[in-house]
């Protein structure tokens, strides 16, 4: 039925169309517009548009505009013609009162494209080319550009990304979209995958790349058998440059500010010599020494370790947080090489320092709400106060290399973030007794991710063949994370009564180390095919792939024996008095080794794939069918015992089949319906699969995997709708059903109040939806430079449990927010170099922690725990760019204007004396993200 009233509601508008061409005014009319490339999207320049009959035209100028005066009014043959390109003929073109805009796209000639069509690189920087690459494209896709990642001045691809229909942003790095959480999704860099730069997550952080590195961000929605099946929610496809179009070398100095951060005390960790590119120099790591296990009863190496094993500088000091730095240099050349082929190189490098803090957050954690007194049962109540110190330092380096039948590309980037935080956390926990306490947390994580490919392009008579050679390395190094827990003394009567004191074991120093690589290869046939009727292209094509993955945890705590020390040693300042030098000793306050072997682990994975699929139009339809095979092995190697180093492997193997369609409608010229259909997986990882336990901070929990987890297998309909009024403007709405079978789930057993945190596979979920975007040029109500764009997405989705062995009840999956919102409004003047953009984003209430439901005997909505939920945010961010002259440009941002505080709540329900339900609100996290302002300079030479 849906798809009846679209298809009519769009004939009824192509007919209108029609109808309306055919009305005739009185007086002279003026048509303009702008020619580019149906490819491409760049200008056409020097292309000539001429009314025959009238003995009219004009050339396209540098942009590709043109403006044709005193035309009368009707309906007039009107073309567009240019070298190398195939002729354009309207033979109806209505001539109406006042300005008629025109747009159009021109097509490479037959016999240029059999020469070229390897020479001519598709740029995807430009809104025109990605706006024609979704129209073209045979599966469910959106996308962002270059130019508009250059017009709204995000820093980094997740501020990039969360402006493309259907996708939000989680703890600022990682992206849902559609609703499903990262590890539904898969992301590729220069058509290469790329492993988790997370520890213990399936996830890719997006804050990792610069922005200026990006020529586009694609996000494919509908499942094709040319990509791997391991995706849901959508397939990112990150595109850095390729062939530049001429020579330039820009370089770009920034400086900003956040209301937060650089107007109040900042403490941190001391920095070392390498700090400032992202690495730790060593300093924290352990000293060379050290034994792979030390022996708790060596005295002698007990006491050196303790001494000189380890940095005991604990200084904390207060500073004042200098402005951000953000400095970045782009270089392209190309070559016209002897034997007429063309080379191109494109290199970036980009560094940023900044800073940020959250001042008096709070962070609690409840159990079942007290009905009694009602009033929230907390088990943490802390406030805390962090503060971030991040360094981003990366590099790109592409070289293009290409003849008229042969296309050979090399692109490298590489990118470091290295973060130094410390949390200060007061408050207290009341389980089985009251206790106040004091925390701090130093950490220092360096994350680095290196993506290489070689790959090539063929032309050959009847198609083309093409191959890709990659090689990707993520690392994350958490060098020395040291706790500080002190509690207050409650013993009435005691000397040192309601003092702040420690406990043994309760200063920590934990080594977190992974690496993981992957090299991959893949070989892709196409045929073309060209009848009567039917004509198309037939691609088949074989993949492989290899992952390690290696993990390494040790655990230090600090132990003492009080009678060598002062009889309120336990009471002193834990970094001046107890932390001390003096103090340290086998027989005084000395480190003991607590390593559990089996929080480390090693995983090895071998993936292979073939495919064949059938791209075919006939008429307005367009078919692209094909079935997927996967196979591939997993491998978990994990030690057996907590002090021996024998190991065992397990390992999980599989084998599956992947159909797919996608049909395509072309209702008219500028109507276009689709149908998707496709299955897919999605796989669990290694960290998710090992036993092993990380202590998470923020989480005032343990982290740990299950072996038994199972994949997920997901079915996914897709139904959507597009407009293209004009090659700058389009219109699309859409459907999507999915289905799953045992999804992977965020889980956690309670042991009183003291949390494990888990993955467990649910019985199945449901998540459907319905998203619109929208692009509109403003000069149909005279604003000829503005733009306007708006996308937004309602989802509904449903998680459910086996009650015989989950806690938990039917819920929305975890992170997925009920409604997205983006819309922006562009500003874009040429003639007077000024480019202003205002950007809004809201994303719904979304699960970003689980509850727990009473699934006992005489269960009750009183002993439940609720799940907590991120409030809704508007986010307004004002871009402006200013040209001074032909090479410099002044760029200036305010992000997140409105500086509405970051919440999370809860809603407890229980039923009261009298029956009947009640409803609460508790806030579990609260705190200011501040606004930011910055400031910098583009010169371009």
């Amino acid at each position: 039925m849906i798809q009846k009233l679209v298809i009519v509601t769009a004939l009824v508008l192509c007919i209108g169309i029609k109808f309306a061409d055919g009305q005739i005014k009185n007086s002279a009319g003026v048509v303009k517009g702008r020619v580019c490339d149906a490819a491409s999207g760049e200008p056409v320049v020097g292309a000539t548009l001429y009314f025959p009959s009238l003995n009219k035209g004009v050339s396209a100028d540098l942009e590709g505009y043109y403006t044709i005066k005193d035309i009368p009014l009707g309906v007039h043959e009107f073309k567009a013609s240019c070298i190398g390109y195939t002729t354009v003929v309207i033979s109806d073109l209505e001539v109406t009162e006042g300005i008629v805009k025109f747009d159009l796209l021109m097509e490479e000639s037959v016999g240029f494209l059999e020469e070229a069509v390897v020479t001519s690189v598709k740029r995807m920087n430009s809104r025109l080319a990605m706006i024609q690459s979704v129209k073209t494209a045979n599966v469910v896709v959106s996308g962002v550009s270059g130019i508009e990642i250059s017009k709204s001045q995000d820093r980094d691809a997740s501020e990039v990304i969360r402006r493309i229909p259907g996708v939000s942003v989680i703890n600022d790095r990682h992206i849902i979209v559609r609703g499903l959480p990262a590890r539904y999704n898969n992301v590729w860099i220069n058509n290469s995958s790329v492993p988790s730069t997370e520890a213990d997550s399936r996830s890719f952080s997006f804050d990792l790349i610069p922005a200026s590195q990006l020529e586009s961000i694609m996000i494919v929605k509908s499942q094709s058998s040319e990509i791997p099946a391991d995706f849901s929610g959508g397939f990112v496809k990150i595109n850095t440059g390729s062939m530049p179009e001429e020579n330039s070398t820009s370089v770009s100095v920034g400086s900003g500010i956040n209301s937060e951060t650089h107007f109040s005390d900042f403490y941190i960790g001391k920095s070392y010599s390498s700090d400032f590119i992202g690495f730790d120099d060593g300093t924290r790591a352990l000293a060379g020494f050290v034994p792979s296990r030390v022996d708790n009863n060596n005295r002698e190496l007990v006491d050196r370790v303790t001494k000189e094993g380890l940095n005991n500088d604990w200084f904390a000091g207060s500073e004042s947080p200098l402005p951000d730095i953000k400095l970045s240099v782009m270089h392209n050349r190309a070559f016209e090489l002897k034997d007429k082929s063309d080379m191109g190189i494109t290199a970036a490098l980009n560094y940023s320092n900044s800073y940020s803090s959250q001042i008096d957050m709070e962070n609690s954690r409840f159990g079942a709400y007290n009905m009694v007194q009602d009033k929230p049962e907390y088990f943490y109540n802390y406030t805390d106060n962090q503060f971030n110190k991040n360094t981003r330092l990366g590099g790109m380096l592409n070289l293009t290399w290409m003849d008229e039948k042969n296309k050979l590309e090399f692109r490298n980037m590489v990118n470091v973030l290295g973060k130094n935080r410390y949390t200060v956390r007061e408050g207290w926990q009341n389980m089985s007794a009251l206790y106040n306490q004091e925390k701090y947390e130093y950490l220092y994580t360096s994350r680095y991710t290196l993506t290489s490919q070689l790959a090539g392009r063929h032309e050959l008579e009847d198609g083309n063949f093409n191959w890709n050679i990659s090689y990707s390395f993520a690392g994350m190094n958490q060098p020395d994370r040291r706790i500080i827990n002190l509690e207050e003394n409650r013993i009435v009567g005691d000397l040192y009564y309601g003092m702040m004191g420690i406990d043994q074991n309760e200063i920590t120093r934990d080594f977190v180390k992974l690496d993981e690589n992957i090299g991959g290869v893949s070989l892709n046939y196409t045929r073309r095919i060209n009848s009567a009727s039917i004509e198309g292209e037939i691609k088949t094509g074989l993949f492989g792939e290899m992952r390690k993955r290696e993990y390494n945890n040790r655990q230090f705590f600090y132990r003492f024996n009080r009678y060598n020390l002062s009889q309120d040693f336990v009471y002193g300042n834990p970094v001046d008095d107890i932390l001390a030098v003096e103090n340290y000793g086998a027989d005084k306050l000395y480190l003991y080794e607590d390593t559990d072997n089996r929080n480390s682990y090693k995983g090895d994975m071998y993936n292979s794939a073939a495919y064949l699929s059938a791209n075919l139009t006939s008429g307005r339809f367009t078919l692209l069918a094909g079935a997927r095979v996967e196979a591939g092995r997993m491998k978990l190697t994990s030690y057996e015992q907590i002090y021996e180093f024998t190991t065992s492997s397990k390992n999980y193997d599989i084998v599956e089949l992947y159909p797919s369609l996608n049909l395509s409608y072309d209702i008219c010229d500028k109507n276009l319906l689709r149908f998707a259909y496709g299955k897919s997986i999605n796989k669990q990882e290694f960290r998710e699969l090992s036993s092993s336990v990380y202590y998470d901070f923020n989480l005032f929990s343990d982290v740990k995997g299950n072996p038994d987890l199972k994949h997920a297998l997901i079915h996914n309909l897709d139904l959507r709708y597009e407009y293209y009024p004009t090659p700058s403007e389009y219109a699309s709405f859409a459907i999507f059903y999915k289905h799953f079978r045992n999804p992977i789930e965020w889980t956690y057993l309670d042991a009183g109040g003291s949390y494990t945190f888990t993955f467990e596979n649910a019985e199945s979920a449901d998540n459907w939806g319905v998203e619109a975007d929208i692009k509109k040029n403003l000069d149909f109500i005279g604003l000829d430079d503005f733009t306007l764009a708006l996308n937004a997405a309602w989802i509904y989705s449903r998680v459910e449990f086996d009650r015989s062995r989950s806690l938990e009840k039917e819920r929305a999956m975890q992170g997925q927010s009920p409604y997205l919102i983006n819309s922006s409004l562009h500003y874009d003047n040429k003639q007077a170099g000024l480019n202003i953009s205002l950007l809004y984003n809201r994303i719904g209430r979304r699960i970003v922690g689980i509850g727990r439901a009473d699934t006992g005997s005489g269960a009750s909505i009183n002993n439940d725990v609720p799940d907590t939920y991120e409030l809704p945010r508007d986010l307004i961010d004002l871009s402006v760019s200013k040209s001074l002259g032909d090479r410099v440009v002044l760029k200036f941002r305010a992000s997140d204007i409105l500086g509405q505080d970051v919440i999370f709540e809860q809603y407890p329900k229980f039923v009261d004396q009298e029956g009947v339900v009640r409803e609460r609100t508790q806030v579990s996290k609260r705190f200011s993200p501040g606004r930011g302002f910055s400031l910098s300079l583009q010169m371009n030479f």
